[in-house]
């Protein structure tokens, strides 16, 4: 398994931002699957704000946008065979669970 190293330039969009220690820990990346634009569009969203009907919305979205760039890399069989399918469902138990703290609400 190889995760992205969080000591690069490159802006760290998975994992908040007001704790540095937690975002580095939360790989932008799984396996050289690139989804950190993922987590950007969903930061975007987040500091957009709005109601908790659109922050599910949100954190939905996110959980697709990762699952369908893992599914476009390995495949339907290998994506769920190999239980890839945990990946996507982390990153959206996690917002959903710990997110409601990061949102704007209006």
């Amino acid at each position: 398994m190889k995760l992205q190293s969080k000591t690069s330039s490159k802006k760290d969009y998975c994992g908040p931002e007001d704790n540095p220690i937690l975002s580095a820990i939360i790989p932008d990346s799984f396996l050289s699957v690139d989804f950190s634009d993922c987590c950007k569009d969903h930061d975007a969203e987040y500091k957009e704000g709005g109601t908790e009907k659109e922050r599910k919305k949100s954190d939905k979205k996110l959980k697709t946008c990762i699952k369908c760039r893992l599914l476009k890399k390995f495949g339907y069989w290998t994506f769920y065979t190999k239980q890839l399918w945990l990946v996507p469902q982390a990153y959206y138990l996690a917002v959903k669970n710990k997110g409601k703290e990061y949102f704007k609400y209006a």
